[in-house]
């Protein structure tokens, strides 16, 4: 994270210093945090800033974080995916919208085995969580 003066600057959302960041809070954390699970996760990003997609890919094993990247396009194939506007998704990660119900409403929408996605709850909790915790321009 960069500092200047004692002041941590903003990280840009989905850049590769903000994926590092958020690699390294997600690392940080017990497995028994992100429920132990074995998964890998896209977030897609629809309309980014510039045009196009954006993509956050994430893969657990054992609830310990084994690969993160972003980039633009639509990202490795992953079991899971949540897509939805790179608006909702800077809503959620900056506080103003709750995630189950940005997917309840359909602002958000998963993809994937829906009955094993229901054991995913405590991995994206964890996830937002750790992305929360960074200083964010989107």
């Amino acid at each position: 994270m960069k500092e200047w003066e004692g002041a941590t600057l903003p990280q840009l959302y989905l850049s590769p210093a903000w994926t590092e960041e958020l690699k390294s809070r997600i690392s940080a954390l017990p497995a028994a945090r992100t429920g132990n699970v074995t998964a890998s996760l896209s977030l897609r990003h629809m309309r980014a800033p510039g045009g196009g997609e954006k993509y956050l890919y994430l893969a657990f094993q054992n609830g310990a974080l084994v690969r993160a990247e972003s980039g633009m396009g639509a990202g490795p194939g992953a079991e899971f995916a949540i897509s939805g506007d790179y608006a909702v998704f800077a809503d959620v990660l900056s506080g103003k919208l709750d995630a189950g119900r940005a997917l309840s409403g359909g602002k958000l929408r998963l993809h994937g085995n829906l009955f094993r996605a229901m054991g995913l709850t405590p991995l994206v909790e964890a996830v937002i969580s750790a992305a929360q915790g960074i200083p964010t321009a989107f």
